[in-house]
């Protein structure tokens, strides 16, 4: 019984590639018969081409009204928001980061003002005066001295109420 089984699956297997091969041409395709048909127009319905002139396209003309500025970023920085004083301002890497992050490398005094050097998180270092504006919420350098440098910033607390907030860094001592 087996061998019969696999004795005809042989003559179908061979036969089934030539049993789709003839010789016959396929018919050609039947053309569609053509249509001609003739529009009437009648005198009333024709107009001069005098009458009106042919304008001559300008194109496309952009219309920016209701829309948004597609140059414009999509994000407002906060700093961006509260004044054109300060938006015309970028923000350096002083404005970058929390006053905490920032340590103290140096103290300089030339003449009767202190210069401190400053080391940022990305580890640039920036030389600031009394008054220079340093810190996320626009703190102040309010005193350089001998050892250490005071920095004042108000911010707003739940409230809406503005708190100062003033951070010391001081210099290591070595020994």
């Amino acid at each position: 019984m087996g061998r019969y089984l696999i004795f005809i699956f042989i003559i179908v297997a061979l036969g089934l590639p030539f049993s789709g091969c003839s010789k016959k041409k396929p018919p050609p395709p039947k053309k569609k018969a053509e249509v001609k048909k003739e529009i009437e127009i009648k005198p009333e319905e024709l107009k001069p081409l005098t009458e009106e002139p042919v304008k001559k396209s300008e194109g496309y003309v952009y219309n920016p009204a209701g829309r948004r500025d597609p140059f414009a970023p999509l994000i407002v920085l906060r700093r961006e928001a509260k004044g054109a004083e300060e938006a015309k301002r970028p923000p350096g890497t002083l404005e970058s980061y929390d006053i905490g992050d920032f340590s103290l490398l140096a103290i300089v005094k030339k003449r009767d003002r202190y210069y401190a050097l400053l080391l940022a998180p990305d580890n640039k270092s920036f030389t600031v005066n009394e008054g220079d504006t340093i810190g996320l919420h626009n703190g102040k350098v309010k005193e350089i001295s001998r050892d250490r440098v005071v920095i004042v910033e108000y911010t707003i607390d739940y409230k809406g109420n503005k708190k100062p907030r003033e951070v010391v860094l001081e210099l290591h001592k070595e020994g």
